[in-house]
């Protein structure tokens, strides 16, 4: 396992450090009363130029912004955000779920290192609204691994078990400000529950049904920052309130990878 690429996001010691230049506009105050849409539709797949540019934009939206990373037995490392979403971005095509109102969501995962994701949202706009990093996310049914996990007492004990393996689930989104992530974050915590699932969920199957019932229950550890933020003084300077609110109406099954 890539240690640095196991711990980037899920030991503490993530903050913004400067703002980024000339990125694409995000949703604002009156954009977040009108969150996606939850009703999918297909879209091609992206030719290789689309898809460079595709990562060139999100080099853009990341701008300057810098991840602070580190344990509790080394020094702190900054990586820059973008560095860190490419790299979950190493697959080609990205995988993809386009929604009915023109949004998109766009995720992929490092080459050999599939604990390794990001995350990408683009807005009835076209123009990306949301970054996110995701290390370590609990797969929770597995037919190649035997694993339908569907109760908390079985959760807690597979969390236990990654734990001890080094893995420890986090998410670090980055975003305008909270108009947007009250906007967009609905998507992020479906697409979660899609991911814990293995994605290509079938919840009509009677062996995988109750692991889908049980992930709408599951809480990971979910941080939120303003993308602009260029205040560096102290680790929750850019932070955001993730929202308690809930997940999007989007089919589990909608989801493939």
């Amino acid at each position: 396992m890539n240690s640095m690429m196991r711990n980037t996001l899920a030991v503490a010691s993530l903050l913004v450090l400067s703002a980024c230049n000339g990125a694409p506009q995000a949703v604002g105050a009156a954009d977040a009363a009108n969150a996606p849409a939850a009703a999918e539709s297909t879209q091609a797949t992206p030719s290789v130029d689309a898809f460079k540019d595709f990562i060139n934009e999100i080099r853009r939206f990341a701008g300057s912004a810098q991840v602070v990373m580190g344990d509790e037995a080394g020094d702190a490392v900054s990586l820059a955000v973008g560095d860190r979403i490419v790299t979950g971005f190493e697959q080609y095509p990205p995988r993809q779920l386009s929604l009915a109102d023109g949004s998109t969501i766009y995720w992929g995962w490092q080459h050999g290192q599939a604990f390794v994701q990001s995350i990408a949202i683009r807005g009835t706009d076209g123009q990306l609204q949301l970054l996110g990093a995701v290390d370590d996310l609990p797969v929770l049914y597995s037919r190649r691994a035997n694993r339908a996990i569907a109760d908390q007492q079985a959760y807690d004990a597979f969390l236990r078990e990654s734990a001890e393996r080094g893995g420890k689930p986090a998410v670090a989104l980055f975003i305008k400000d909270d108009n947007a992530l009250a906007a967009y974050y609905p998507l992020v915590a479906r697409w979660l529950q899609a991911a814990m699932l293995g994605f290509n969920a079938d919840c009509s199957d009677p062996a995988q049904g109750p692991t889908c019932a049980f992930v709408e229950q599951v809480s990971v550890p979910v941080e939120a920052y303003a993308r602009d933020c260029a205040a560096a003084d102290t680790v929750n300077a850019c932070a955001l309130v993730v929202p308690d609110i809930p997940a999007a109406d989007v089919p589990l099954e909608s989801f493939k990878q």
